[in-house]
């Protein structure tokens, strides 16, 4: 169990997500995990997203058909077991 876990929720990011993930994975705090959660985006992000996960055992790639911001809450709030969570 981490102390925090970051949400990142992702809809048509391609451009924006790398350095996102970059700038996450390179805090100085280490007790934390990042939960990228596709919200079933057409564009090619999850490759991506891919990658990272693949390359940084602290990221968890989930990908879900698209509801909208609310149904991305609800879904990495059900898995997540840290103390604190920032989105």
């Amino acid at each position: 169990m981490s102390k925090v876990t970051v949400v990142v929720p992702t809809y048509n990011v391609e451009k924006y997500i790398s350095k996102c993930l970059d700038s996450l994975v390179s805090q100085d705090f280490d007790d934390y995990k990042i939960m990228v959660v596709n919200d079933g985006s057409p564009a090619n992000e999850q490759a991506i997203i891919d990658e990272y996960a693949v390359k940084y055992d602290k990221i968890i790639p989930i990908v879900k058909e698209n509801g909208g911001y609310g149904s991305v809450l609800q879904l990495a709030f059900s898995k997540i077991d840290s103390e604190y969570v920032l989105i």
